[in-house]
């Protein structure tokens, strides 16, 4: 809370209480421990009141002044506390497009509920659903889908998007061509027949997949062992805890030892998964297939 009074000092002593004599030119007036200014003139210190009311508490709109009596004039707000908003993940019990959202929630600390949706529930659940997909997130009851732009939405409320302007675009750029390679992925997973699938499988091997991570490999080299702004700041962002969670999908389609021609991703994923926050949530976390 934020107060502030203005008092002319033609009022009796007794009605100012024990406090020093001001000259009715000279108020002295503070917002806060670090602002004072000495204004002159009644018109002055008036104009400075009502500047200060609507910018620090707008919504008290025209009605800044409560007179109490001639030559005092005192005005009081408060800042509006701000409660935090209440977040619900919906998805299956898998961590599948989800898990990169909870290591968000762990990375920084902040509750949610997990609402994990059995498949007998999944069909009619699916009818209330903005796109009829999971994952959703709830936040204060408002529901929006697509896992990317959830995480990408948390990361700017928990302060993961980068430093600024330009690591954040980064954070989106690289997160956006994983994206073009979970396509392929999944692509080769849901093939159906067997033989279109192993060719599929041998481009991915040879082709697809080391093309995209030595040039992952190379941003890591670049950045001091982090995707955006290690080099400068050595903070982790959203793009990070994306690219870990995929990187251990990854390991579970092709095997631990796929990333073994990768050292600097396995390297990576490792001293990620041991974050204190998100080595506590992955001891705790349900245990699925995928």
């Amino acid at each position: 809370m934020a107060s502030l009074v203005l008092t002319d000092s033609s009022q009796p002593t007794s009605d100012r209480g024990s406090g020093p004599s001001v000259h009715p030119s000279e108020i002295r007036t503070s917002i806060s421990s670090s602002s004072a200014v000495e204004l002159n003139t009644t018109s002055a210190l008036a104009n400075y009141a009502t500047e200060a009311v609507i910018r620090t508490s707008p919504s008290f709109g025209e009605r800044p002044f409560v007179p109490l009596g001639s030559g005092h004039l005192m005005c009081t707000f408060s800042e509006e506390i701000e409660m935090a908003p209440s977040y619900k993940l919906r998805y299956f019990n898998s961590r599948g497009r989800a898990e990169h959202i909870r290591f968000i929630f762990a990375y920084a600390e902040v509750e949610y509920e997990d609402e994990r949706i059995s498949r007998e529930k999944w069909p009619e659940i699916k009818k209330g659903l903005p796109f009829g997909v999971l994952p959703v997130l709830e936040v204060d009851g408002k529901v929006v889908g697509q896992s990317v732009a959830i995480a990408r939405y948390l990361a700017k409320e928990f302060g993961l998007a980068g430093k600024d302007a330009w690591e954040s675009l980064q954070c989106d750029m690289l997160v956006d061509t994983l994206s073009d390679l979970r396509q392929v992925l999944s692509a080769f997973r849901s093939e159906p027949d067997p033989v279109k699938k192993e060719e599929k499988k041998h481009i991915l091997i040879k082709e697809t997949i080391p093309y995209y991570l030595k040039k992952f490999e190379n941003v890591l080299n670049e950045n001091n062992g982090f995707f955006v702004g290690g080099a400068v700041s050595n903070e982790v962002t959203w793009t990070d805890l994306v690219f870990a969670v995929s990187l251990e999908g990854f390991e579970a389609i092709f095997g631990k030892e796929a990333l073994d021609s990768y050292p600097t991703l396995k390297s990576f994923k490792e001293r990620i998964f041991n974050l204190p926050n998100i080595r506590a949530w992955i001891q705790k976390r349900p245990v699925t297939e995928h």
